[in-house]
């Protein structure tokens, strides 16, 4: 493209998604952290994304599908998921976007990949839905638990010079309530749906993400723990969902933590769990591209643990 160059995402530029992650949402996140969410060995594919330059060399936009495979029905689909779609502001309506999804379609067609599927922003919704002709299935619902937080954590936690010693506090509290897993299987399978396949070596991949396995009564909980607490997915193992919440807003209050949020597919079983408790607010837009074969995407269903985010 006139005025720019457009590579391959790979090992020795990943630290670029870094970079423009950081000026595009203000998070500063490590290089380490980016190498291990494109390192996606476990499916034997690579990565399929690229990252515009300007001709002086400075990264300004990127977009890149990272490869899972999804049961459906009786086998694996291999599917690409969107993520870190960034144009820094005076780079944006200039095409890069749409260039880049141009060869990112063109190169998971000739790797042999079924489904591309996302959760974009406002932006590459439009893009994808209007110009590509991707399509809309189930949107998630965002569920939002108001928590009553300890006064003397929610001080440690926001004031800069006490970072220290909260990062201490938080360690021996998280402690008392995490397990020794890397993640739970997918609910939304264990409802007869078709979803992300989380086998031994997807949760070994994952676990560049911090998050945790805590026990809930007899539930367990798939959990990442920022500013607010995501609850990623849940095995009930029989436990009802008040005394889940009732554990996960005695953990958030000890650690200062004055929301915790969840999010899935509408007309799964622990949507309907919590609408029954908590309102329901339409949160991400789920689109998808059927590349190969006959797949009936209203049939794959999503938790909070299938966002790249989580």
């Amino acid at each position: 493209m006139k005025g720019y160059r457009i590579d391959k995402i790979n090992a020795s530029n990943v630290r670029h998604i870094a970079q423009l992650h950081y000026k595009v949402y203000g998070e500063r996140l490590s290089t380490e952290f980016f190498r291990k969410k494109y390192n996606t060995i476990y499916t034997g594919k690579s990565p399929i994304g690229y990252i515009a330059y300007t001709v002086e060399g400075k990264p300004v936009a990127a977009f890149a599908f990272l490869p899972c495979f999804i049961k459906y029905e009786n086998r694996l689909l291999l599917a690409g998921q969107a993520a870190d779609a960034m144009t820094l502001r005076e780079h944006q309506k200039k095409g890069l976007f749409v260039e880049m999804v141009n060869r990112i379609m063109n190169d998971c067609n000739e790797q042999g990949v079924d489904l591309l599927f996302g959760f974009p922003n406002q932006f590459s919704y439009e893009i994808m839905m209007q110009k590509f002709g991707w399509k809309e299935t189930e949107r998630l619902l965002n569920f939002t638990i108001s928590v009553r937080a300890s006064m003397s954590a929610a001080l440690l936690k926001r004031l800069p010079v006490l970072k220290g010693l909260y990062a201490v506090y938080k360690e021996k509290v998280l402690a008392q309530y995490t397990l020794l897993l890397n993640g739970v299987d997918n609910s939304v399978i264990r409802e007869g749906y078709a979803g992300i396949d989380r086998s031994g070596e997807y949760f070994d991949y994952k676990g560049y993400t911090g998050s945790i396995v805590v026990k809930a009564g007899e539930g367990r909980v798939w959990l990442k723990v920022k500013d607010a607490a995501y609850i990623g997915d849940i095995e009930r193992r029989g436990e009802d969902i008040e005394t889940i919440v009732s554990v996960l807003k005695e953990l958030a209050g000890k650690l200062g933590i004055k929301a915790i949020y969840f999010q899935a597919s509408g007309s799964v079983g622990l949507a309907k769990a919590f609408a029954e408790l908590y309102e329901g607010v339409p949160a991400f837009n789920m689109i998808y591209k059927v590349l190969r074969g006959d797949i009936d995407a209203d049939k794959i269903k999503f938790t909070f643990a299938d966002a790249d985010v989580f």
